[in-house]
């Protein structure tokens, strides 16, 4: 998920160990498929044809995966890494290729499954791409957008409240925030826009958690980046409390009456040849399906706004 090959899951930590986790929908497919191959081979034999392929397959990856990360962040001589790949792969890669000749006995399902979930998430993370590129297009940058407010005709009305608008980075307009000024002419009194930072640690320490800036000139933004652990649980609204307690928001900002505003992107189809038009509707399908913003963050939903944008894929 944090790479991109995978859409939003509930995911629970139920230890303080780091990497205990619990994902609800990856723990259901285990079971149906434990269930599944315990119904199709009943035996153990055969089982372990499957395992073979499996475990040894995952020794050569390992060592690929050790090879390219000691060649490009650790900066390890070419002579040294050919070492480690002779001596690792050498024996692996024997071990895999006496395991091979299982495939006609079952083994051929453990790479069948293999190449699903590599298509799924390779599909994923090339969809991604493809939509946050024209996202970010529709969005624009924050800066130009704030400083073409004061010269809008009929000028911009400013209406009472707190708005808080969910994005990812300062860089860009929240689609929500264009949409407010497009088609209601409005611009409320203060307006926040709140980014999530979820870092590789447990918890994050208070005083490490927020930062916050001043955008924008007549148009005041105040983005609020909000640092959150791994193991912590992610609550916006608190978050943004916490940071007015802190001093680094006004005193008087009435978060307790506050209106957040999330933007849904809706993708659509475009005319294709029918392999690449499964993949489009499969990451659709996952799109679709992955965990709502609103339970993620934790938002009220009777002060939640979804505004909806379709882009193209």
């Amino acid at each position: 998920m944090q790479l991109g090959f995978l859409p939003r899951l509930t995911i629970r930590h139920p230890s303080k160990v780091e990497g205990q986790i619990y994902v609800p929908i990856v723990n259901w497919a285990l079971c149906l498929g434990v269930v599944a191959l315990t119904l199709v081979f009943q035996s153990a034999d055969r089982l372990g044809d499957i395992y073979g392929v499996a475990v040894t397959a995952t020794f050569v990856l390992n060592t690929v995966l050790f090879l390219a990360v000691a060649h490009y962040l650790w900066r390890t001589s070419s002579w040294k890494l050919a070492l480690v790949a002779t001596l690792f792969l050498t024996v692996e890669l024997a071990f895999f290729s006496a395991n091979i000749a299982k495939i006609e006995h079952g083994a051929w399902l453990s790479l069948a499954i293999a190449f699903v979930l590599s298509l799924v998430m390779v599909n994923w993370r090339r969809g991604q791409v493809v939509v946050t590129r024209k996202r970010t297009k529709k969005e624009g940058p924050l800066t130009e957008f704030l400083e073409g407010l004061p010269a809008k005709d009929p000028p911009i009305v400013r209406v009472p409240g707190v708005a808080v608008f969910l994005n990812p980075c300062k860089e860009t307009t929240p689609l929500a925030l264009r949409a407010e000024v497009e088609y209601t002419n409005t611009f409320h009194e203060r307006v926040l826009i709140a980014s999530v930072d979820q870092v590789s640690l447990p918890q994050v320490e208070d005083h490490e958690r927020f930062t916050v800036e001043r955008l924008g000139g007549p148009f005041t933004v105040w983005h609020v980046t909000v640092r959150v652990g791994y193991q912590e649980k992610l609550n916006v609204p608190a978050a943004l409390k916490l940071c007015r307690r802190q001093g680094l928001l006004e005193r008087g900002l009435d978060l307790e009456h506050a209106k957040y505003f999330l933007s849904r992107i809706t993708i659509a189809p475009t005319d294709a040849s029918p392999l690449r038009l499964l993949r489009k509707r499969l990451f659709i399908a996952m799109a679709r399906n992955a965990a709502s913003p609103v339970e993620a963050f934790r938002l009220p939903r009777d002060s939640t706004m979804v505004v909806g944008s379709q882009v193209t894929l």
